[in-house]
């Protein structure tokens, strides 16, 4: 016998509410949905944030694509060697300059250098067995080129023996164009404040012998600094800007183009004796010029 729907045996009629139908209709809707999420798995749990930003896998390149970390400035050799000969009227002392551990500085003195800076200043302040002090217009101790530039430090350019060659620091921890020898190990204290150069490699002998009544006769620069130069080029601008006014440079210098010819050696005329004393040129081999061609050599 046919029973009609909600009716079962007994004569007892049960009909779904409307909450049961629309509870079963939307489980037959969900249940696709479901079985899609189950096919394609959970997501892979995520660790606790840490506070930082964890890149993507999709962003980090293999090992054998991964680069390098980039050498510190000193570990590699990016310029030429250079050395800065300082002819005084004691004779010659010779320092090498360290361009690739300090090379803002290095560019500084350089085209100090080249502009005559040095040419004819007085040893200012002479301290017998400890240091020698110039590069100071006035004599004084208090002046300079007319700009500063902040300091720069190197683990190898240390004031632990005779023959250190660097730029002083003045009263707001700056330097200028003051630079200074020292004659024997100075205290630890010095590598904290007072940046290092160079080193004499040759006239220690000379800078012990040096008086308060003796004079710088000219600098020259060994090598080529045309790198050096090309890098801190923009720098170097404005600092001549600042040297090609006698009032802030604290004298008057040669003009930038001429400074590598000024510093060339020349040769006598035919019968003509050369030149002696403070107008003589830097009898220095042509290789030495500031303009010079590199040569491919070490100097």
């Amino acid at each position: 016998m046919f029973e009609p729907p909600g009716r079962k045996a007994g004569g007892l009629s049960f009909l779904p509410s409307p909450v049961m139908l629309n509870s079963r209709l939307a489980v037959a809707l969900l249940a696709p949905l479901s079985i899609g999420v189950a096919l394609a798995g959970d997501p892979p749990p995520t660790k606790p944030d840490s506070g930082r930003s964890q890149p993507s896998s999709d962003s980090q390149a293999p090992p054998s694509e991964q680069i390098a970390p980039r050498p510190q400035v000193a570990d590699a050799k990016r310029y030429a060697s250079l050395a800065a000969v300082i002819e005084t009227t004691r004779g010659t002392i010779r320092a090498e300059l360290a361009p690739d551990a300090v090379p803002r500085m290095t560019a500084h003195f350089v085209n100090l250098v080249e502009r005559g800076f040095y040419d004819d200043l007085a040893f200012y302040s002479v301290v017998a067995g400890v240091q020698l002090h110039a590069g100071d217009p006035t004599g004084t101790g208090d002046s300079g080129c007319g700009y500063q530039i902040a300091p720069a430090f190197h683990r190898t350019l240390l004031f632990d023996t005779a023959g250190t060659l660097g730029l002083w620091t003045q009263r707001g921890r700056e330097v200028t164009s003051q630079f200074f020898i020292t004659l024997a190990p100075m205290a630890s204290k010095y590598n904290l404040f007072q940046p290092g150069l160079g080193k004499v490699v040759d006239g220690l002998d000379v800078a012990r012998s040096i008086t308060a009544d003796d004079r710088i006769v000219s600098v020259v620069i060994e090598g080529d600094p045309t790198l050096l130069r090309t890098d801190f080029k923009d720098e170097i601008a404005g600092w001549d800007e600042i040297l090609d006014d006698p009032a802030r440079a604290g004298r008057e210098l040669r003009p930038r183009r001429a400074a590598a010819e000024a510093k060339a050696p020349r040769k006598p005329s035919d019968g003509a004796s050369e030149p002696r004393g403070a107008d003589a040129p830097a009898t220095q081999p042509p290789s030495r010029t500031a303009d010079a061609p590199p040569s491919g050599k070490e100097p």
